[in-house]
């Protein structure tokens, strides 16, 4: 089990809790299972196989073409996708810290409990200042008694707290 960034505390009925401030609400996108579905659909070798043809239909010719294309394919174009990559990274996390520090958006608090994802407390919190005061609160309030409903800085968010069958939850 892979447990994550942030600290681990243990609540009075033996419980792990991972407790950690978050640039957003809800689950960050798996670009690995994304990437992984898509590779299933894509058959490579659909392509080897055209490129072998081109050099049985058109002699040595089709073979330099072939290989410019190559290398096209395996060298340029994965080059000019790794640059589009960090340009699209340096705007979002630009945009990221412009939402944090000149927009006030608030910083998720949260602490999930370690053996079922779906029992958790989140908070937003504004500043870094009053998030890293929740932080604090927020082991020292479950390691003393569990999570808690409220913290005195941030406003609770939607929340799963210990003990709340999820029928229930999801009626309210």
């Amino acid at each position: 089990m892979r447990v994550g960034p942030g600290s681990l505390i243990s609540s009075p009925d033996g419980r792990a809790w991972k407790v950690r401030r978050r640039w957003v609400e809800g689950p960050r996108p798996s670009f690995l299972k994304r990437w992984r579905h898509h590779r299933k659909e894509i058959d490579g070798w659909d392509v080897v196989d055209g490129l072998f043809l081109a050099d049985f239909v058109g002699g040595f010719g089709a073979i330099g073409g072939a290989v410019a294309v190559g290398v096209i394919a395996l060298v340029l174009l994965p080059l000019v996708g790794l640059a589009l990559e960090l340009v699209v990274l340096l705007l979002v996390v630009g945009y990221g810290l412009f939402a944090r520090v000149i927009l006030r958006r608030p910083w998720v608090v949260e602490a999930a409990d370690v053996e079922d994802a779906e029992e958790r407390v989140a908070f937003a919190v504004e500043g870094w200042r009053d998030s890293s005061a929740a932080l604090r609160e927020l082991r020292t309030a479950i390691a003393a008694a569990g999570p808690p409903e409220r913290l005195t800085v941030g406003r609770p968010l939607a929340t799963k707290p210990a003990g709340v069958s999820r029928k229930r939850y999801r009626d309210a």
